[in-house]
């Protein structure tokens, strides 16, 4: 589902893909060791049919507005949610500097499981960061259970304190999400008002 016409061809990808594995030698070789790398596992209980759920991960407007700490947006969320597809968000701090990120679809399983792998940018472009991120979504009695796991290495020298906060960042990120998923559930709140709600809440 591209949203503004700017995901990667899939040519694109292959060369960046390329990109992100010859800069990651170029620093094992420069450092003399191995980049720092950090994992991840978040498990969460949400009110929802996984359906439901699944779908706020792929759907650009619902990943734009719980995508990323609490105080943070996200101007630029495309999208193409296929195997092989483009993923791309831009967030902005509260204080407004942007963070982009690029990332591709590796495997789309509806409605169990997600994967993608994505790396952080830098305003330049240059990769900092990638990570490989697993969600499950697994469904009992109308909730569903979800387990993330998240695989980072660090690509540039200034990403340890990236990867420090990788568990805040999550799990403000999947405070989000519930909050959105539970007021979806809400008989007289319309979605789009809680949007706006969610994106101006104070920190």
């Amino acid at each position: 589902m591209p949203i503004n016409g700017s995901l990667l061809a899939p040519t694109d990808r292959a060369a960046q893909r390329n990109e992100w594995r010859s800069l990651m030698a170029a620093q094992t070789n420069i450092a003399g060791k191995e980049p720092a790398r950090r994992e991840v596992q978040i498990t969460r209980n949400f009110a929802a049919p996984r359906a439901q759920l699944f779908q706020a991960w792929l759907d650009p407007k619902q990943l734009a507005i719980w995508w990323g700490p609490h105080g943070f947006t996200n101007p630029v969320c495309d999208t193409d949610a296929r195997p092989g597809g483009a993923l791309r968000i831009v967030m902005r701090a509260p204080d407004g500097v942007e963070y982009p990120m690029t990332g591709v679809f590796n495997a789309i399983v509806p409605p169990e499981r997600i994967v993608f792998t994505s790396v952080a940018r830098d305003s330049q472009d240059n990769p900092l960061l990638e990570a490989t991120t697993t969600v499950n979504f697994a469904e009992q009695d109308g909730k569903t259970k979800l387990t993330l796991q998240a695989s980072a290495v660090g690509i540039a020298a200034s990403t340890p304190q990236m990867l420090a906060g990788m568990d805040v960042g999550w799990t403000q990120s999947l405070e989000k999400l519930s909050a959105l998923i539970e007021n979806r559930a809400k008989p007289n709140r319309p979605f789009a008002c809680f949007s706006r709600a969610l994106r101006n809440a104070p920190t």
